[in-house]
């Protein structure tokens, strides 16, 4: 009768095993079981098992029974995978241990436990009136932790009106691209005031059931630009004056209104041209006019003299046009002077 000494080592049954554990496991799941085998009798097979590498912050332990078993708690956003080198040793004798150990690798499965998040609390932009349609205004982005291939992490975009917005309906006005977050006009805008603000919020939303979704706070600045011309609404086609021989003595006025708004609305005046025989004047220049469209003489206006002014006005871009004749009335008993060829002043 031949009695067993303890002289074999125990040998793992399958040596490399892969398991995918969701994030959302308890701390006690146990997640993989590995076998062994020993030559010896049964009195000096039992084995114990002990997890040599990969086992980063102990998250693991193995029982004598070899039960991989989970001791903290997963998060894939951290460590996403882990590589546990696992030994297996005679209980009797520690010289007696596996030639080869077991390698388990742990993947970890994503659950949907993080927000989207904006890359800013707020965004804000500036544009004029006068955009195409489709001109993109400013570009929102939300990150997501979790794995995109799941939709976990695929993020898309919304607009929703801010709950403190009044009576401008933006989602009538701008739009966000649903996958890359880009806000862009739906339609050409023309401001009743020098500069509009529209404020409204942007949702992002991630894939996972249940989605989950945070905002961010938009708001967009358009101010008005100049693209309206200035229009005469006071300028007399013609006028009749008694002869005035005082210089800087307002003889009529004129003036426009714009459409626009602010420094856009500013509107000049200047004199193009006149028309007078050349009886009526020894010489170009006989009229100014203001900033405020009060048109003065700068030389005396002869009884029986007709003349012609050509008012420019401008916003600096658009122009507009006027033409007056001032007829001057003879007093009774005043001959008027001989008509002749025209002068023209062109400035």
């Amino acid at each position: 009768s031949i009695t067993d000494a303890n002289d074999n080592s125990p040998e793992f049954v399958d040596r490399y095993l892969q398991v995918n554990v969701s994030e959302a496991s308890t701390i006690g799941t146990q997640i993989v079981c590995l076998s062994t085998t020993d030559r010896d009798s049964m009195q000096h097979s039992h084995t114990s098992f002990n997890i040599s590498k990969g086992n980063i912050n102990n998250t693991f332990s193995v029982t004598d029974e070899g039960v991989v078993i989970l001791q903290r708690q997963l998060d894939r956003e951290t460590m996403s995978k882990y590589n546990l080198t696992i030994d297996a040793v005679d209980s009797n004798s520690s010289q007696w241990k596996s030639s080869k150990s077991a390698v388990v690798i742990i993947y970890v499965e994503d659950i949907n436990d993080n927000y989207p998040v904006f890359t800013k609390n707020s965004y804000s932009a500036e544009m004029l009136e006068n955009v195409p349609i489709g001109h993109t205004v400013i570009n929102v982005t939300a990150h997501d932790k979790d794995e995109e291939k799941d939709s976990n992490g695929r993020v898309t975009y919304s607009l929703v009106e801010s709950p403190w917005a009044t009576d401008k309906l933006a989602n009538n006005i701008f739009i966000v691209n649903e996958t890359t977050g880009a806000i862009s006009t739906l339609k050409k805008l023309k401001l009743n005031a020098p500069q509009v603000e529209y404020k409204f919020q942007v949702k992002a939303s991630d894939k996972g059931i249940p989605s989950l979704e945070s905002f961010t706070n938009v708001l967009v600045t358009v101010e008005d630009t100049n693209d309206s011309p200035p229009n005469f609404t006071l300028c007399p086609e013609k006028i009749e004056i008694k002869p005035v021989k005082q210089t800087k003595n307002e003889i009529f006025l004129v003036s426009t209104t714009d459409a626009d708004y602010g420094l856009n609305a500013n509107v000049t005046y200047s004199i193009a041209y006149e028309t007078f025989p050349e009886k009526c004047a020894s010489e170009n220049g006989v009229f100014q006019i203001t900033h405020n469209g009060s048109i003065y003489n700068l030389r005396e206006l002869l009884a029986g003299c007709t003349y012609g002014i050509s008012i420019t006005a401008t916003d600096g871009v658009e122009f507009d046009f006027c033409s007056v004749d001032v007829q001057v009335v003879a007093e009774p008993g005043t001959k008027a002077p001989q008509t002749g060829k025209l002068s023209l002043d062109c400035k």
